[in-house]
């Protein structure tokens, strides 16, 4: 593999340093901010579920899994 010009190795960090933001913000979100709010989202139904209750138990778990890939 060839070497890396010091503008690529630039341009690499730069933009695994924002995924990485990016990826850090998404799980502030999904593990913080919307479980803060599972009281008010109980009044929103889906399936016969209230939205906080599918946010825990389905939702948060869901957006990991493809965070993953």
């Amino acid at each position: 593999m060839a070497e890396l010009t010091p503008d690529k190795r630039e341009e690499y960090w730069r933009r695994t340093s924002r995924l990485m933001w990016i990826i850090m913000a998404l799980w502030v979100l999904f593990s913080f901010i919307i479980p803060a709010f599972a009281v008010q989202l109980n009044d929103i139904r889906i399936f016969g579920f209230p939205l906080g209750f599918y946010m825990a138990a389905q939702g948060s778990l869901i957006f990991y899994v493809v965070a993953c890939f």
